[in-house]
């Protein structure tokens, strides 16, 4: 299951802010009240779950980045050959 980042981001944000924001006025249901975090399970296990998705998306999005990486310097280092035998055949100094 991939995640992006906007999603994870704005999620994030959203059970940080309710876990630092007090509870609604008395009019609101006791259901939507906010229950502190240690005592809220399913909080910490959202939270959890969470870290984890953030946590794999950051391993794969790092792995891309080094596929991407050697791509790059291979490509590099084969333009440089490639230039060097240019040169070379048209009799100019690298």
């Amino acid at each position: 299951m991939s995640i992006s980042p906007v999603t994870l981001s704005f999620s994030l944000l959203v059970i940080f802010t309710a876990a630092v924001t007090p509870n609604p006025p008395d009019g609101f249901p006791q259901k939507m009240r906010r229950q502190p975090v240690g005592k809220d399970k399913t909080l910490n296990e959202e939270v959890q779950q969470l870290k984890k998705e953030l946590q794999e998306f950051a391993r794969s999005e790092v792995q891309q980045l080094n596929k991407d990486l050697q791509e790059f310097v291979r490509r590099c280092e084969q333009d440089k050959r490639e230039k060097r035998y240019f040169l070379s055949d048209s009799g100019i100094e690298d």
